[in-house]
């Protein structure tokens, strides 16, 4: 007894019926989100490096440093070309956070820079500060209209915060920017 088999149909080739056409897809969108995060860690790791490796870390957070008396430099004038330099007791250095706006204060050594978290704030302002006592004096390098302009500011500790109040800059943007409560990143 011989049996025989049966031919099936042919199967229609080309055609690919809608889920393999649907799961191919979400493998695609699969891929791709993956892709997207991981591209998004590495923009923020890099981030990460390139500004620890910008700003190392203060070996404390308060250091004491001399610096020279200037002569001839009249202290009630605002429009000194240099900053007033006389002793320093206290150079705060590191980076603080604003509580208003989230701008990062950068200060190392005699330089300073203010990034904002936004583009539309504009290019980070930079220039020099010189400390004297609970005061400090900047003058902004990169701040237009503003560039030999001094601004006096005081600050203080409360807490963990830094306080700085303007005592005399007519500048108003630099003023709107330093003029803040700051947290120690």
């Amino acid at each position: 007894m011989a049996t025989t088999r049966r031919k099936s149909a042919p199967r229609a080739s080309g055609r690919k019926s809608k889920s393999q056409k649907k799961s191919w897809l979400q493998s695609l969108l699969y891929v791709l989100v993956i892709f997207l995060v991981l591209a998004a860690i590495a923009m923020i790791a890099g981030y990460v490096y390139m500004r620890k490796n910008a700003t190392p870390e203060p070996t404390s957070e308060v250091q004491t440093e001399i610096v020279s008396k200037t002569e001839g430099v009249d202290q009630s004038s605002p429009d000194n070309s240099k900053p007033i330099q006389k002793q320093a007791s206290v150079i705060i250095e590191g980076t603080w956070v604003s509580t208003d706006n989230g701008a990062m204060l950068t200060i190392k050594g005699t330089n300073f820079t203010i990034d904002f978290p936004s583009v539309e704030a504009g290019k980070p302002l930079e220039g020099t500060i010189q400390f004297i006592g609970n005061e400090y004096t900047v003058i902004s390098k990169t701040l237009q209209g503003c560039e030999q302009i001094n601004g006096i500011y005081s600050f203080e500790h409360k807490g963990e915060d830094l306080v700085v109040k303007a005592i005399n800059d007519s500048c108003s943007k630099r003023k709107n920017s330093f003029e803040s409560s700051w947290f120690k990143m």
